[in-house]
């Protein structure tokens, strides 16, 4: 029965696929015209500002010296190590130094962050 009620089928008779009649609008959370000028003037400050990227350009300003020094003095305050000889076969874990500028919410810096962080191995 099914197949002499799909071969009586026409194609002025067969519906085809249901779609939507509603008008398709663009996702607006993805539309950047949507910022504000505040939202622009932040982050043309933030760009502006460069962090250091390794110790060696860092070590001799005097806003990355106080934060290293900072830091160094919060991982003392906190015991975070102790020196210890090395035992024999033991190999030394690497650290490196991670630089970072904060910002306020206006976009004005608010500090230089230095953090002293073990090199992870796998």
């Amino acid at each position: 029965m099914r197949r002499a009620n799909a071969a009586n089928r026409t194609p002025w008779t067969d519906p085809g696929p249901r779609k939507s009649t509603r008008e398709r609008q663009p996702v607006q959370r993805l539309i950047y015209d949507g910022y504000v000028a505040r939202h622009y003037a932040y982050m043309a400050k933030v760009v502006q500002d460069v962090e250091t990227i390794c110790f060696e350009d860092a070590v001799g300003h005097a806003l990355w010296d106080k934060a290293m020094d900072e830091e160094m003095a919060a991982l003392d305050v906190n015991r975070t190590w102790k020196l210890v000889p090395l035992p024999e076969g033991k190999k030394v874990i690497g650290c490196k130094w991670v630089y970072k500028v904060k910002h306020n919410s206006n976009g004005n810096i608010s500090r230089y962050k230095a953090r002293l962080v073990a090199k992870g191995y796998a």
